[in-house]
């Protein structure tokens, strides 16, 4: 009967599961894109107190006007600019809460889900995806700094649509439409994040070497056009926001450690290796030894085809660029500064381990092995973010001295903790509110700085971000000097925070 087929097949067509689920492949990547969205989502709910670093950057947010980004930020903070706009319309719209600040963070940790997987399918074969995907979602690192408000998320967000585009234009023929596409995307690119300019950078090396092998000679010269827009919107950001911090000695001195050792000689060449191993664990999320070992056989796998050699040279071009910044210490090469490198490592890893898998694709124990092998690590990370603690968990000790002050108290800020205490505590949260000095390294400065609170039968003092270098802990040397000083009445702790109240009107010796 004619309606009772077609009523037969229509109920089989009910029946039938949707096409992802029906594929392994997409059920596994729809899975590593729900369980990356959802870890980062969590965490970003968790809504911790700011950090310290966190801190800095967002004062810099919430106390200037929108022309105020424009300007060199206080505190030895840098940013990109198009970010700190960003930020400005969010807590313009929402408020200077943390979870506003958050917010791009996270929008942008969530869309480099799904371009990762967009990136992934152009770099890999399709059958090495899924474990890509895994590999990116479960990224420790990616998942934290989704939740901070730092640039970081936004840097590996935007040098993904930049391995997106620069796959296409080795692909294409450089129409003018693709051209001023490509132009306006990078030299806007720039501007939103300061390694996109390693990224554009190896594009247009990649793209320059290609031209010049390439034997026909005729083609209008396009390429030249492109790379001219981004090395011009470079030089105008550079003269107008970055050379200030080219020139920054302070801050020069804070990341030294982080650039190449000069004089170059053998030690040079080992500082490298050491810090190129470190990637893979930070900010990468893997196991140091086998991430490198599998991506020394990504690379190799690649270069050796001619048909994706493009695609080697587009994923290894930023990291030589960054490496070279490095060598003329102009960029860091350290692991939360080098998240934009993360996917080009997570490709390049998942492509040796694809390839380790096909040689021993006979023994299937022994292939389940190598990519579980890489998995395990990201997962026990991920799930131990979950699990940590705070930072520094200030809010709970500042509601606590508010719930239990009197008039009258004081308070003393210890001196690492003032950034947070401005950020939480906009006005005056007492009658006197001393914050305390930075002395370094000099005890007697601090005993000094302690002394001025002699005679205060009611002073709290707050703690955050406590130093602990050098063999030093400021928080006991403080506490040691107080307690010699007078009677401790009340105490509360958090996380990496403290609260002490102390009654130092009995002039103790």
């Amino acid at each position: 009967m004619p309606n009772g087929i077609e009523i037969h097949s229509a109920q089989s067509k009910a029946a039938s599961p949707p096409a992802a689920l029906r594929n392994p492949q997409q059920l596994a990547i729809w899975s590593a894109i729900a369980l990356g969205a959802a870890l980062r989502i969590l965490l970003y709910c968790k809504n911790p107190s700011l950090w310290l670093d966190e801190a800095l950057l967002a004062l810099n947010i919430v106390r200037r006007p929108f022309s105020g980004v424009f300007l060199p930020l206080d505190y030895n903070q840098d940013a990109p600019v198009g970010f700190l706009l960003l930020e400005k319309l969010v807590t313009h719209a929402f408020g200077n809460g943390e979870l506003s600040l958050r917010l791009i963070p996270l929008i942008a940790g969530l869309a480099s889900l799904f371009l990762f997987w967009k990136v992934a399918r152009l770099y890999l074969r399709l059958n090495a995806v899924p474990v890509a995907m895994a590999l990116f979602a479960l990224c420790a690192p990616l998942i934290l700094f989704s939740s901070e408000v730092k640039p970081y998320s936004t840097d590996v967000a935007i040098s993904l649509v930049l391995l997106w585009a620069g796959k296409n234009m080795t692909e294409s023929t450089l129409e003018w439409r693709q051209v001023s596409g490509f132009g306006l995307l990078g030299a806007v690119a720039i501007w939103f994040s300061f390694p996109a300019s390693f990224v554009l950078a190896g594009i247009a090396a990649v793209l320059v070497i290609k031209a010049v092998t390439q034997p026909r000679r005729t083609r209008p010269p396009r390429l030249e056009i492109v790379t001219l827009v981004w090395a011009f919107s470079f030089a105008a950001c550079y003269f107008l926001l970055l050379r200030g911090l080219a020139h920054n000695h302070e801050l020069l001195d804070f990341w030294s450690a982080y650039f190449v050792p000069y004089p170059i000689s053998w030690n040079s060449f080992t500082w490298f290796a050491a810090r190129f191993a470190g990637m893979f664990r930070d900010p990468a999320g893997l196991t140091e030894a086998l991430g490198l070992g599998f991506f020394l056989a990504g690379c190799w796998s690649l270069f050796r085809t001619n048909e994706e050699r493009e695609a080697f040279g587009l994923l290894t071009a930023p990291i030589l660029m960054t490496m070279i910044a490095a060598a003329l210490r102009r960029y860091p090469f350290q692991g939360r500064l080098l998240a934009f490198l993360v996917p080009s490592l997570l490709l390049l890893v998942t492509q040796g381990a694809v390839c380790v898998v096909e040689k021993v694709r006979k023994i299937p124990a022994i292939a389940f092995l190598v990519v579980a092998s890489i998995l395990v690590q990201p997962m026990l990370s991920a799930t131990d973010l979950l699990r940590r603690e705070p930072p520094e968990e200030i809010k709970p000790a500042i509601q606590y001295i508010r719930e239990h002050q009197r008039p009258g108290d004081s308070w003393y800020v210890y001196h690492f903790a003032r950034y947070q205490y401005w950020y939480y505590v906009p006005s005056p949260a007492a009658e006197e509110v001393i914050i305390g000095k930075d002395c370094g390294s000099d005890p007697a400065c601090y005993a000094s700085d302690l002394d001025q609170l002699r005679g205060k039968s009611r002073v709290w003092i707050l703690f955050s971000h406590i130093w602990t270098g050098s063999g030093v802990n400021e928080e006991e040397f403080f506490l040691n000097r107080l307690n010699s000083m007078g009677v401790r009445l009340d105490q509360f702790r958090s996380h990496q925070a403290r609260a002490y109240l102390y009654d130092l009107s009995g002039g103790k010796e």
